[in-house]
């Protein structure tokens, strides 16, 4: 427990760093600048809340790294409780971490740690209803940057790159650790909306590999999801943890689109490298094209006017 305490601390100094060096970075407007130095305070309260469920022993990040070793020895007779947050993170921003984060620091959650997984590429018929923007390799790589900093709290999972959702979990969970394990799925209630009467026939195949599964959700809601009173009347019989949007306060309603349209820099971690991976592969692409595109129409409009 003292180890992971030490742990949360550093993270915290790794944050605060990040933050403090923003002003190095040039090409970081001074009004986005602003806005991402709204995130810090929120990062540390959330570190904060944390590090107290560890010392009170309700979170224990440490099991994550008898697992990736597979040392059974010390994961004999132990129940491991782990949050599962899939999407396509096209691209991964600011509300995606403090979403894991949130969770982590939620009273009623029991997780130890956060695996993410992102999903497929959109011609492998994944997620036929919100198909990824741009590949695989460039998501996860932009997630593997954004919680490089936050050690043993989350894990990036490349388990989905050729798997349907619920089979990504079977062979991440049930197959590759044998051991026993609480899942929390966490969502926005947008997806809950679309998903919700599908989980309880996943969960009982889950069953089949072990019972010692215990399946929970916890759905944050956003615009266009369902209300609380609608996904109470739904009467679903698994555990559920229901977080209002306001849990961010001034943050306001970030979006993958609304970032993809935006290409601006406000929206992220100040990690360096998913500032310039962001530059590089959403801010580029999309000016390049905007410029032909006015090109383009400049070059007809001047043709169209001298026939």
């Amino acid at each position: 427990m003292r180890d992971a305490i030490l742990q949360i601390n550093d993270i915290r100094r790794k944050v605060i760093g990040r933050f403090d060096t923003l002003s190095q970075f040039q090409y970081v407007k001074e009004e986005d600048r602003k806005s991402i130095l709204l995130y810090k305070p929120i990062l540390l309260e959330l570190l904060s809340k944390i590090r107290d469920k560890i010392r009170d022993g309700k979170c224990k990040p440490w099991k994550v790294l008898n697992l990736e070793e597979k040392n059974k020895k010390k994961m004999e007779n132990t129940k491991v409780s782990v949050g599962i947050f899939g999407g396509s993170f096209d691209p991964p921003h600011i509300v995606h971490l403090l979403r894991i984060l949130s969770h982590l620091a939620n009273d009623e959650s029991r997780s130890d740690f956060i695996v993410v997984l992102p999903s497929a590429n959109p011609d492998t018929q994944i997620d036929p209803l919100r198909p990824s923007k741009n590949p695989y390799e460039l998501r996860a790589k932009l997630l593997k940057f954004m919680i490089a900093d936050f050690g043993p709290l989350i894990r990036l999972s490349n388990v989905r790159k050729n798997n349907q959702f619920h089979h990504a979990i079977e062979n991440l969970i049930i197959i590759n650790w044998e051991v026993k394990i609480s899942i929390t799925q966490i969502m926005g209630s947008d997806n809950f909306k679309r998903v919700h009467k599908k989980i309880p026939q996943a969960v009982k195949d889950w069953k089949k590999f072990s019972k010692n599964i215990i399946y929970r959700l916890h759905v944050f809601q956003r615009a266009g999801g369902m209300s609380v009173d609608e996904m109470n009347a739904i009467g679903f019989q698994l555990p559920l943890i229901i977080e209002p949007p306001l849990s961010f306060r001034n943050i306001g309603n970030i979006s993958s689109t609304l970032v993809r349209e935006d290409i601006s820099l406000k929206y992220f971690y100040p990690h360096p490298e998913v500032l310039n991976l962001f530059i590089g592969s959403y801010v580029y692409p999309k000016k390049i094209r905007q410029a032909t595109l006015l090109e383009v129409n400049s070059f007809s409009n001047s043709k169209m006017g001298k026939l």
